[in-house]
């Protein structure tokens, strides 16, 4: 008999967590396993999972957040007869026997609804920053997957128990990332010359994904090698940042390189940009793991990243791409220029890259996780 997998995002847009979702659901698809998914609305998450023929049910949620305190603790009572008793029917008509709730939000609402009815929750922790009350109410897992090595000491120093605790990292589809014929899709499209040097940063609007940092660090490789041009990928797909690409607008004309910066918004599917880029770039702090790191590397695209959180897990210095010490511009433009003017550590880089990402495999990752699924059920 298949097992009943039930899992619950608090979103339904595109970000890493989403996509690290849509690989481990159809994964379990192959695997024999029944999956479900509960969504707060209709969009792209929906729509894709749709596509692979997952059943998606919509439940009530309203936003959380931290700030005004007064606003979010409101809303997580308003949630607690709305979302739970929701998720509590979706898991009772579907007769559900594991939920898997796939961010701190979802397990708020989630682990409680599995908890009334008697099943397992996992909680998905894909989260590095600041844990505030929410810790008090984060009590209804089984058992909790950090996503790398740096969250679960992220939340054993929170005071989450460690026995509960499994670190696996997020794996990709590597089929999905193998060039056909897709290079050259995005320069054309764009008219950008081959020979141009493009530098990508991909990213949802955040701050501390640190879209500044790619920006002062493109001026100064623009002093040095004035043709390079410097790609954004990436928007406000929470809508928690609503000043924030204002902002980003503002330093790029203070500093005066409009016209080497191109903001691609929201892209969902991101190979094109992979391969058609020369350098990724990722200055994101306290980044929990960094799917679009082993993404980039699986289509040989060499990487410089911050040298904390996933990252710092992710790649080995100087052999399958190139750390460097978190906002620190100067560093980062060094590392940028490195690649861009020394084609033998460029190619060094791209091949360690593939290599290193063939270790972050969707169907290892599945496997494991199963195992969790085994164990608690």
């Amino acid at each position: 008999m298949k097992k009943k997998i039930l899992f619950v995002n608090h979103v339904a847009g595109s970000g890493g967590a989403e996509q690290s979702l849509i690989e481990l659901a159809t994964t379990f698809l192959q695997e024999g396993l029944e999956v479900h998914t509960a969504l707060p609305c209709q969009g792209f998450l929906a729509k894709t999972l749709s596509a692979f023929n997952i059943p998606v049910d919509l439940f009530p949620l309203r936003p959380l957040k931290r700030r005004p305190l007064v606003y979010g603790i409101c809303n997580y009572l308003v949630n607690l007869f709305a979302s739970v008793p929701a998720l509590k029917k979706i898991i009772k008509t579907r007769k559900i026997e594991i939920v898997h709730a796939n961010s701190n939000i979802a397990q708020l609402l989630a682990g409680r609804a599995a908890k009334a009815c008697g099943i397992p929750s996992i909680w998905h922790c894909r989260y590095l920053h600041h844990i505030g009350i929410e810790r008090f109410l984060l009590n209804s897992f089984s058992s909790i997957i950090a996503v790398s090595n740096a969250v679960a000491a992220f939340l054993i120093k929170n005071g989450f128990p460690p026995e509960k605790i499994s670190v696996i990292y997020n794996g990709i589809n590597h089929e999905k990332f193998v060039n056909s014929g897709a290079k050259g899709t995005f320069r054309r499209a764009m008219n950008i010359s081959p020979d141009s040097f493009v530098v990508l940063m991909v990213a949802h609007m955040a701050p501390w994904k640190h879209h500044d940092v790619f920006i002062k660090s493109a001026q100064l490789v623009l002093q040095k090698i004035p043709s390079a041009l410097f790609v954004i990928a990436g928007d406000d797909i929470y809508n928690n940042n609503a000043s924030y690409f204002a902002e980003l607008k503002k330093l790029i004309h203070k500093l005066n390189i409009s016209d080497r910066i191109i903001f691609m918004g929201n892209v969902y599917d991101i190979r094109p940009l992979l391969y058609d880029a020369d350098c990724l770039v990722h200055p994101a702090d306290r980044e929990p793991f960094g799917r679009i790191i082993i993404e980039a590397m699986a289509c040989g695209l060499p990487v410089v990243a911050s040298n904390n959180g996933g990252p710092a897990e992710i790649i080995e210095h100087n052999k399958s791409g190139i750390l460097v010490k978190q906002n620190d511009i100067e560093a980062f433009a060094d590392a940028i220029i490195k690649v861009i003017t020394n084609r033998q550590l460029a190619r060094m880089l791209s091949g360690a890259g593939i290599l290193r990402a063939k270790d972050f495999d969707i169907k290892t990752t599945a496997k494991k996780i199963m195992q969790i699924y085994n164990s608690i059920n």
